[in-house]
């Protein structure tokens, strides 16, 4: 064998170990894991993919608050819209954003429009897609605008309690009470004492100690007539209380949802800068769950709480973001679902817990779904 030769063989097998050597390396760090898989039923035909809101009434179906309209899925948990409300139909703008139900009766919020009010008897079609033949789709929903008391017609949330649906506006809260036998003007409250400010959010909770509050999350004008975050302002029984970064611990006064862990007696709150928070009101402190604490972003958008132990531990919390969403158990257990975890889009709008203890999400854009346990 030749002196080149030998070398030859000398210098392959050489690369030939190092190679080896180089796929046993231990010294590189182990690629990321998979991200989690989040398991969805997705909701199809619905009017538009930019969804606002979910509610599922008392009789089992499902609304869906779109861009273009209101759809309506008859059976319990189903994903398929049977039907879809819109002008035609006597919805008074098709840019809904939110539904509410009171004594028997579907309330529809809208963007320009006032809101719209379904008999819901009338519209529960046994059919899918077929209306009551005595009674013309154009006359399925009532109005109440401006025209009839209602502080705007730009709505961005509703809330009931025992005999009103409270209203969130564009310039403030008014309170229907709901109420045939009276005449019109004399259904609606006056709240101008809240000021002429806009209301994004609003919910209706029965405390444990406290009897019943009403929490908005506000915005107010400076002055320059610009619009500011403005914190949450509760309104007791009786006063008000107002709570700001400058008043309290809440982490921004940019407030995108609240809701109401009544297991525990605490407000929950989901912040478009800082993440999301808890508090006590009886004791004023504040908790807080953010980027920095394991939340998926700190760009809060909803905030939800199941109530009860049906599919996920009871106290369960899901902190919706534009860049995710975050599971958080009750033992502590942070499990966060971003890009690849297999919902359509990371920018969830909403969160939303129905009486069933089914986990709901409203997308920016890419439609809504159910959450699988």
């Amino acid at each position: 064998m030749s002196t080149l030769r030998t070398l030859k063989i000398f210098a392959l097998a050489t690369l030939a170990v190092w190679l080896v050597g180089c796929s046993d390396d231990t010294t590189k760090p182990p690629p990321p894991p998979q991200p989690p898989q989040l398991v969805y039923s997705t909701v199809k035909n619905l009017p538009n993919n930019d969804v606002y809101d979910i509610f599922v009434d008392s009789k089992g179906r499902q609304w869906f608050c779109t861009d273009s309209g209101v759809g309506m899925a008859l059976k319990n948990n189903a994903t398929f819209v049977e039907t879809r409300y819109n002008s035609f139909d006597g919805v008074p703008n098709i840019k809904c954003r939110a539904t509410a139900e009171l004594n028997g009766k579907i309330f529809i919020g809208t963007w320009g429009g006032g809101i719209g009010v379904g008999d819901s008897l009338a519209i529960n079609y046994p059919n899918s897609g077929e209306p009551d033949p005595n009674r013309p789709d154009s006359t399925l929903w009532q109005v109440l605008n401006e025209e009839d008391g209602l502080i705007a017609n730009r709505v961005f949330s509703l809330a009931v309690d025992d005999s009103s649906v409270w209203i969130a506006t564009a310039a403030g809260v008014s309170q229907y009470i709901d109420d045939d036998s009276r005449p019109m003007e004399d259904r609606w409250i006056d709240h101008s004492d809240l000021g002429p400010n806009v209301v994004t959010q609003i919910l209706v909770a029965k405390t444990r100690t406290r009897g019943t509050e009403v929490w908005m999350a506000e915005k107010l004008r400076d002055e320059g007539g610009t619009l500011v975050p403005g914190g949450i302002r509760v309104r007791g029984f009786p006063g008000y209380q107002h709570y700001t970064t400058e008043s309290s611990g809440i982490p921004s006064d940019n407030c995108n949802g609240i809701t109401y862990d009544s297991i525990n007696d605490l407000f929950l709150s989901a912040h478009a800068t800082h993440g999301a928070a808890t508090v006590d009101v009886d004791t004023r402190v504040w908790n807080y769950f953010n980027k920095a604490s394991g939340a998926v972003s700190d760009l809060g958008s909803s905030i939800g709480i199941n109530l009860r132990d049906t599919y996920w531990p009871q106290g369960t919390r899901w902190f919706a973001t534009q860049a995710g969403l975050s599971r958080v158990l009750p033992d502590g257990t942070i499990t966060n679902y971003v890009q690849g975890s297999g919902m359509p889009s990371i920018n969830v709008r909403k969160v939303y817990i129905d009486p069933g203890d089914h986990v709901w999400l409203a997308f920016v854009e890419a439609g809504a779904v159910r959450v699988k346990p």
